[in-house]
């Protein structure tokens, strides 16, 4: 699941619960966080720990840092973390903040 974002209007508790029952299933949550809004950020952060995903942040005039979240995201979905791990090693950028977070799991 990928959720880009730069607030949230739901309740933190009740996306946290949510979030939790998808961590139960192994669905991980990658949040891509446009701006300095604080509650999100802070409510985006517990939805990856919760379901064992990653949280970045990124600028709105960064299209290309975008891009090469979302490029690791399906190289991710489609081959797992050592995929990821593989991409991070060939391209670091943007694929090694996500490697670092969804390591180990």
């Amino acid at each position: 699941m990928v959720i880009v974002g730069d607030s949230l209007e739901e309740g933190v508790d009740k996306i946290g619960a949510l979030a939790g029952e998808l961590g139960l299933l192994g669905v991980p949550a990658f949040l891509f966080h446009e701006g300095n809004n604080p509650v999100a950020a802070f409510a985006f952060q517990q939805i990856a720990k919760l379901t064992r995903g990653a949280y970045c942040r990124f600028d709105a005039a960064s299209a290309k840092t975008l891009k090469e979240l979302l490029a690791a995201v399906a190289v991710y979905a489609a081959g797992g973390r050592l995929a990821l791990e593989d991409l991070a090693k060939r391209q670091g950028g943007e694929a090694l903040r996500l490697v670092h977070q969804v390591k180990g799991r």
